[in-house]
């Protein structure tokens, strides 16, 4: 079984609320039975990263990337292609970075 051979479905959508900080909501539903929707706000316009990562740190898929506007943006997980298990996702701008995780159950 190789991750590498995984496919992946991530996409972002853009909400209008401007939020007054950077955050990475918790994944809803979590624990995720094979999609899931993840929330975040910038407080700045700029360049973000959402990557999900398997126990070892193992980049397993990137969810959303790229210029950002200032505001709340959802990324959609979609996890029927891995395995059960916890998984671990961050999000990355220039000036910070969070994280959180999630738990795929089968």
């Amino acid at each position: 079984f190789e991750i590498d051979d995984l496919s992946f479905s991530g996409s972002a959508d853009v909400a209008t609320t401007s939020p007054a900080s950077f955050s990475l909501s918790e994944s809803f539903p979590n624990p995720v039975s094979t999609g899931s929707k993840i929330e975040y706000s910038l407080a700045t316009d700029g360049l973000a990263t959402l990557t999900l990562y398997d126990v070892t740190g193992r980049q397993i898929a990137v969810l959303a990337t790229g210029y950002h506007s200032a505001g709340t943006h959802v990324a959609r997980f979609d996890g029927s292609a891995l395995p059960a298990g916890m998984y671990f996702y961050r999000l990355t701008t220039a000036d910070a970075s969070i994280g959180r995780s999630l738990q795929l159950i089968k």
